[in-house]
């Protein structure tokens, strides 16, 4: 039973945008314009995760590479809802690239999981935000479920286990087990 409350809005817009900036100033972190976007669009407002990658930049982290392989990967994933035989190439330049095959089935997994949430909003006839998830990603995802049913999710939920347990178990290779459910 409080006397008094306060309420903190959330920071949005050139407010957050400033406040990006400010923190990287005070960390010595120099911030392309292309990386404060990408920044302030994957955070969806959320300090404690913005000053999270804040500290990872201070550190050397590079956020141009990270863009550079999260661009592919997400090529990877939207392909594979549209067209599985045709996500192969995108899957084998990522693998080219050296990513492993881990992430990628995590990515993939990631995906599957915003589509089974934008389902289920979509069965509610609901658009509110997807928590954590970007509108662009939520509206492209609820434009995929549309086409499939809880059946086909629950499909691709199983596969996706199948392939950790592939991988994890040592049964098959990380690009053999990915490569399976793309054929089936």
């Amino acid at each position: 039973r409080a006397t008094k409350a306060q309420e903190f809005k959330l920071l949005e817009g050139a407010r957050l945008r400033a406040w990006l900036q400010d923190e990287a100033r005070v960390r010595s972190v120099r911030l392309a314009p292309a990386e404060a976007e990408h920044l302030l669009a994957t955070s969806d407002g959320d300090l404690w995760a913005l000053m999270g990658e804040l500290e990872k930049l201070s550190a050397g982290w590079s956020l141009k590479r990270e863009v550079a392989q999260e661009t592919k990967v997400w090529d990877f994933t939207d392909a594979f809802f549209v067209d599985r035989i045709g996500s192969l190439r995108p899957l084998t330049r990522l693998f080219n690239s050296g990513n492993e095959p881990i992430q990628i089935l995590g990515a993939l997994a990631s995906s599957v999981r915003t589509l089974a949430l934008g389902g289920w909003q979509q069965a509610m006839r609901s658009r509110r935000p997807l928590p954590g998830v970007h509108p662009y990603v939520a509206a492209k995802h609820r434009t995929v479920a549309a086409r499939l049913d809880k059946t086909a999710i629950r499909r691709l939920f199983t596969a996706l286990i199948s392939a950790d347990v592939e991988i994890k178990s040592g049964r098959l290779p990380g690009p053999l087990a990915l490569i399976r459910r793309l054929l089936s």
